[in-house]
């Protein structure tokens, strides 16, 4: 299918396209198709942007789900990686240059982007696993059966473990009420943060282990709670409105948005360009561009969003772009280069 762009400038500060162009349309299939994992498990960029891998529904069968990468730009399915079963979320881990795969089984694979070939399989014990993010030598993961419709009935472990020993780090258990949604490694690959239903976030020190503290942030804390780019730090939304929690002092501060621009509209957690330099916010109907390097935080572009409720902000590598996933089902690659704003669009599922 042919790319189109077409750049609509509205003025110095508002750069912005209403291309939309349906490149191809696509299912995610969350975790046994539960709708319980964020997009972020079930949709992960290679390395410098061109491409991404999804879990997707294969044929008719609700059940069913397959593994595909496509290019970003026109939605083209470059590979399928064949032989899974039940697979249920990947991760594209850049220094590795290669795809991890989790299946429902327990079986953890490794796939070569480029063929679509598999490098090598392990089995770890426990139902419902899911492979969450790879950051240097830590492998992050969870096992059991994550169901929010049942969340009273289940007991979901998330585990930290050194993939190169295979010695488990870090093994935090889900207890009544608060059943374990997510376990992330920051950036640094210093710090891990494990978060629940009950709006927790549980601080883990990865070097030795221990606990460090722990803090409630929002109801189903995975939706309110993501990284500061390359830093132990992490954004938290909460009724009062965006603040930064560094994971080693404990402090917390305020994000300095100019108010007359925020407004009280914001209401998405940001996502900052891999420089640190932009962040992109989820906003009622758009998406917002904020310099990061001014004080307050100055509002650069708009970008009109399809739905006001945006899944996924997450950078290009290498570029000033990113790629939106909101819940009418498209997913959208911007560019905002030198304040020119081009959209490239296919259509995604999030159940």
């Amino acid at each position: 299918l042919a790319l189109t762009e077409v750049p609509e400038v509205m003025d110095a500060l508002h750069v912005s396209t209403r291309a939309h162009h349906a490149l191809r349309r696509f299912s995610v299939r969350p975790y046994g198709g539960k709708g319980y994992l964020p997009t972020r498990e079930v949709v992960s960029l290679g390395p410098d942007g061109t491409q991404l891998v999804a879990v997707t529904p294969d044929g008719d069968d609700p059940s069913a789900a397959q593994v595909e990468v496509m290019d970003t730009a026109t939605g083209v399915v470059s590979s399928r990686l064949s032989g899974l079963d039940r697979p249920t979320s990947v991760h594209w881990d850049h220094a590795a240059g290669e795809i991890v795969v989790g299946a429902e089984d327990g079986e953890l694979s490794y796939w070569d982007p480029s063929s679509g070939m598999r490098r090598r399989t392990r089995t770890i014990d426990g139902t419902g696993f899911a492979v969450v993010e790879v950051v240097g030598p830590y492998l992050a993961y969870f096992t059991g059966l994550p169901d929010r419709a049942n969340s009273g009935d289940v007991a979901v472990t998330a585990v930290v473990e050194h993939s190169e020993t295979g010695e488990s780090v870090i093994v935090h258990e889900s207890e009544p009420g608060a059943i374990v949604e997510s376990v992330r490694i920051s950036p640094p690959g210093t710090s891990a943060i494990v978060l629940d239903t009950a709006g927790w976030m549980h601080v883990y020190d990865l070097t030795s282990g221990d606990l460090r503290f722990s803090t409630q942030v929002c109801p189903f804390a995975a939706m309110c709670v993501d990284w500061v780019a390359g830093t132990d730090a992490v954004w938290i939304k909460r009724d009062s409105g965006l603040t930064q929690l560094d994971l080693f002092s404990g402090e917390e501060t305020a994000v300095p948005w100019r108010a007359d621009e925020a407004s009280g509209a914001l209401y998405g957690l940001p996502s900052a360009s891999p420089d640190g330099r932009l962040l992109a916010v989820r906003a009622a109907g758009e998406i917002h561009v904020f310099d990061a390097t001014s004080q307050p935080y100055e509002l650069l572009w708009r970008v009109g969003a399809a739905s006001d409720d945006v899944w996924l902000l997450e950078w290009l590598p290498g570029s000033d772009g990113f790629v939106s996933v909101d819940a009418s089902d498209e997913a959208v690659v911007w560019d905002i280069t030198d304040r020119r704003t081009s959209e490239r669009s296919f259509e995604i599922g999030t159940y």
